[in-house]
């Protein structure tokens, strides 16, 4: 969307939803297959490396493109996030 590696397209014209990998908003979760074919390494996301179990946070923010109005009602977006333990 417009650019941005991280925003999830809706089905609203210039509304979309803005993914970070971990707590808050500084590392983005690109969206992709990246150029491996595997997407993009982790970058705060998970809880703890190299054991079994690991817990994976990712956040979510509405992202709105400034040269567009949006009227309020609802929307929906759909993703398929896999974790790949390379």
């Amino acid at each position: 969307m417009d650019g941005k590696d991280n925003v999830l397209a809706t089905n609203i014209n210039g509304l979309g939803i803005a993914l970070y990998q971990g707590d808050g908003e500084v590392n983005h979760l690109r969206l992709g297959d990246g150029s491996s074919g595997y997407g993009y390494k982790d970058i705060d996301a998970l809880s703890d490396k190299n054991v079994a179990n690991a817990i994976f946070t990712f956040t979510a923010k509405i992202y709105k493109n400034d040269n567009i109005s949006i009227n309020e009602g609802e929307f929906n977006a759909t993703a398929l996030i896999n974790v790949m333990y390379l």
